[in-house]
């Protein structure tokens, strides 16, 4: 077996590694879900948990080509099973969502000269409208689908979202975006503890 694939380093040589995040957005009542080797048994080592409605920085992996399971805890049958090539300072998102699970992939261009921006709105029974000056990003986002913008400035960019909350009242938050410090962004749209509107942003491609 190679250094790589069994995670470990020549004696005296620092391991290579990238670096993963996993989003459990499915359900914000839902249960954990964790990422494992795809045919380890349901007592082994789990590499990430994720709790519903956490969004956890991205954690170290050693460099390797990974068969991973996304598993309820304790459970040993996957729920998903994703293949990922993760190579030297690469960073990789795996985003369990109400209808889909996606791996993308967030490393930077360093020869970008443009920042990204991903909305992705997981508030359920909502709408969202998101606006940066007179342009608007998204008109209407539904819950559990993503919206990217592409081609924004590198700065610091205000954008205000707007909603219709399930009781029918209307929710507003302007928010700065900052493509300085990362080229990317993710927005997340979420219900706090309280079941209140709010929006968190994170940096893409970018080490806590």
């Amino acid at each position: 077996m190679s250094n790589h694939a069994s995670g470990q380093a020549p004696s005296g040589v620092a391991p290579k590694v990238g670096y993963v995040r996993f989003w459990n957005m499915a359900s914000v009542k839902g249960s954990p879900l964790v990422l494992r080797k795809a045919n380890s048994p349901a007592e082994a080592d789990n590499l990430i948990l994720a709790n519903p409605y956490r969004y956890a920085g991205y954690s170290p992996l050693p460099v390797a080509k990974y068969q991973l399971g996304i598993f309820k805890q304790n459970e040993p049958r996957p729920l998903k099973i994703i293949d990922l090539d993760l190579k030297p300072n690469a960073f990789f998102s795996i985003v369990v969502s109400p209808f889909s699970t996606e791996v993308l992939d967030d490393t930077i261009d360093s020869s970008a000269t443009t920042g990204i921006v991903t909305i992705r709105n997981f508030f359920p029974g909502v709408t969202v409208a998101a606006l940066s000056g007179a342009d608007t990003l998204v008109a209407a986002l539904p819950y559990g689908q993503r919206h990217v913008s592409t081609g924004l400035p590198l700065s610091r960019i205000p954008v205000t979202f707007r909603a219709r909350l399930p009781d029918g009242s209307l929710t507003e938050s302007t928010q700065e975006v900052d493509l300085v410090t990362s080229k990317r962004a993710t927005v997340l749209i979420i219900p706090d503890s309280y079941g209140l509107f709010r929006v968190r942003i994170i940096a893409d491609g970018k080490k806590d």
